[in-house]
């Protein structure tokens, strides 16, 4: 028990920085300008990972996982990935550009590609990791 305690954390603080490394490399792919002011996104990337993704991601692993006991990895990690389409949505609104921004422009704008990058890259990790944490605790 106590170790699953601090992989949890642990696993979060990874799924970030793998959605933070996607989202620069989606950058760097889409040859965005480095004076552009995507770097703004960053402190609600942050705020939405910690205060909506991190519940989430733990309460439907949870659920998945117990409640139903389906163990697929495939299907946790789509269900993870939609869940992230969300704060994609949500980032943009509450930087102040307001739900006038989301039209249908925006779901291929290099911004949303930055945002699903991220939270996708975060889904997938966190889907694996924690896979890898029970199989981990159930050999014990």
């Amino acid at each position: 028990m106590k170790q699953r305690v601090w992989l949890y954390p642990i696993l979060l603080i990874l799924s970030y920085f793998i959605g933070v490394l996607l989202f620069r490399g989606a950058h760097f792919v889409l040859n965005i300008d480095e004076r552009s002011e995507y770097h703004l996104l960053y402190p609600g990337i942050i705020a939405f990972y910690i205060f909506l993704i991190t519940p989430l991601y733990i309460i439907i692993t949870y659920v998945f996982r117990s409640v139903l006991k389906k163990h697929s990895i495939i299907m946790l990690t789509i269900i993870l990935i939609i869940i992230g389409f969300l704060p994609s949505l949500l980032v943009p609104f509450f930087r102040g550009m307001g739900f006038g921004y989301l039209n249908v422009n925006y779901f291929g704008s290099e911004m949303a590609i930055l945002l699903y990058s991220f939270y996708t890259g975060s889904a997938i990790a966190f889907s694996l990791g924690s896979t890898i944490i029970e199989r981990m605790i159930q050999q014990k």
